[in-house]
């Protein structure tokens, strides 16, 4: 069965970027960057473990990222480049288990990680006149 998958370059940092989303517009790296500052400061309460959390997205299920059923659809497992802990990733690009993501004590970590590999990609790809975040 042919694949509807397209690559684009990201409006942010011109990384190119497989998708079969018509309208996308970021790579997973400046999405996740984009998402996570929206919702700086924000935590959700689990509702099966009641842990506090903080969302990746305003519109995340109410699930910590051990129990998120957002981690089961086409996400990649290996090894988080955080915790070194096995488990589902966030992507193939971004190599930060679900839990480890979610950890508001982890947030300005991860944020400011994600930031410098977008001005890695935005050096990479020559995107100086893209916009930062």
């Amino acid at each position: 069965m042919p694949s509807n998958e397209t690559t684009i370059a990201c409006q942010e940092c011109g990384a190119p970027y497989k998708t079969i989303r018509s309208n996308t517009k970021y790579c997973r790296v400046c999405q996740l960057v984009r998402d996570m500052s929206y919702a700086y400061g924000r935590t959700k309460t689990c509702l099966i473990c009641d842990k506090e959390y903080a969302p990746l997205a305003v519109k995340d299920p109410p699930f910590c990222g051990e129990h998120s059923p957002w981690g089961k659809r086409g996400h990649v497992e290996g090894t988080c480049a955080v915790s070194g802990v096995e488990g589902t990733l966030l992507h193939e690009d971004v190599r930060i288990s679900l839990a480890v993501a979610t950890d508001p004590e982890k947030r300005d970590l991860i944020i400011r990680a994600l930031a410098k590999k977008q001005e890695e990609n935005r050096k990479k790809f020559q995107r100086e006149d893209a916009a930062a975040v």
